[in-house]
Parts: structure tokens; sequence; C-alpha cells
């Protein structure tokens, strides 16, 4: 074959590769999002984020292997692959790693939880007893405010009738 055409055989196999990559990384960005539950507007985020980084990839790999000058073929290559990758093996990789993932999870963050609830009791009982220590010592202040407020009381009566 010339070397022309063994080029232009490398950028098509370039592309291809470029976009099972493509299709790797935005798959394990789809397993998180199975995991951890995601807001419109972090997948909104992510996606703008990831289509901007993947442009750049491809972009460079038409830059290192085709002299910058993207060719349709190539594009239709990476789509392909990107397309093919998510009908053959895609939707099934990624919802058996999420659940296995998400089992992951849960069956380590059970102690994190129960670890949560002794805390969590342990926090109200300091806090009540302390409230509790609050609420007697206002009480009995409020007492002894309302006896001395009495006995001046009967001292200024007892002393205008003797005086």
């Amino acid at each position: 074959m010339s070397p022309a055409i063994n080029e232009e055989l490398l950028v098509l196999a370039m592309c291809a590769y470029g976009g099972l990559v493509l299709m790797v990384c935005y798959d394990a960005i789809r397993i998180f999002r199975r995991v951890f539950r995601a807001s419109i507007i972090r997948v909104i985020v992510e996606d703008v984020i990831f289509w901007t980084v993947a442009a750049l990839f491809i972009f460079q790999i038409f830059f290192k292997y085709n002299y910058g000058r993207p060719r349709y073929y190539g594009v239709i290559a990476v789509l392909g692959t990107m397309a093919l990758f998510e009908w053959l093996v895609g939707k099934r990789v990624v919802e058996k790693c999420a659940v296995i993932l998400t089992k992951i999870m849960k069956t380590l963050l059970k102690p994190l939880k129960k670890l949560k609830k002794v805390i969590t009791i342990k926090s109200k009982s300091i806090l009540t007893k302390h409230k509790n220590s609050h609420t007697n010592k206002n009480t009995k202040n409020k007492k002894t405010d309302k006896r001395q407020k009495e006995l001046t009381y009967k001292k200024s009566k007892s002393q205008k009738k003797t005086g």
C-alpha cells in the first residue's frame, strides 16, 4: 500500500480508538451519576465540561495524525465507534457497574451510619443535660429574685407602718 493510504488508515484507527476512549470515560460518568444521584444542573455542567474536553481530545488526534485537518471519515469513525460501543456494551456495563458500586457504597457506609447514630444520640443527651442545667439555674435565679422582691416589699411596708 502507498504511504498516503497507510496514513489515512492510521487516522481512521486513531479516531476509532478516540471514540472508544470517549465512551469509556462517559460511561464512567454515567455510572457515578447512578450511584450518586445528580441534579440537572450538575449533569449539564458535567456534560459541558466532558464534551469540551472530548472535542479537544479529538482535535488533538487530528492534529497529531493528520496535520490538524479534520476529515469526515474521522468524525464518522469517532461517532460510529461511540454508537457501536453504546449499543453493544455500554448500557449493560453501566447498569451492572452501578449496581455493584451501589452495593459496595452501602456496605462501606453502614458502619458510618451506625457511628452517626451513636454520635447523634450522645450529642442529644449532652445537649439536654446542658439545657436542663441552664433551665434549673434560670428557675433558681427567678425564684431567688422573686423572694428578694417579696422581702424588700415586706420591709418597705413594715418601715412605713413603724415610721
